[in-house]
């Protein structure tokens, strides 16, 4: 499957359930099933978000995810390891990342 690694972060927006004030952070990684996220908002292990990013120039909105792991560094950051959950989802991530992966 295709991973796209990148040097710089990929800005990111954080949807939570239940009327959450919305919250932002950066991609590190990103591949079909999932990806990482550093934020310093506090997510809880198990719970679900719905992200938005921009690849290439393509745009994702509304990607369902859950949290299935969490780290916090000195600096008071978190970095989440996030399973995409939805699998029309994770398909078109893949090919939007073969894509970008063929340039």
């Amino acid at each position: 499957m295709p991973d796209f690694n990148s040097k710089d972060y990929i800005p990111a927006g954080i949807r939570l359930p239940h009327g959450a004030p919305p919250a932002w952070g950066r991609l590190s990684r990103v591949d079909p099933s999932g990806c990482e996220l550093v934020t310093r908002f506090e997510l809880k292990e198990g719970s679900g978000a719905a992200l938005e990013f921009d690849l290439g120039d393509e745009s994702f909105s509304d990607i369902m995810s859950r949290v299935r792991s969490r780290r916090r560094d000195a600096e008071g950051y978190f970095t989440y390891g996030i399973s995409f959950t939805d699998e029309m989802q994770r398909r078109n991530l893949a090919l939007v990342l073969s894509r970008l992966a063929a340039r």
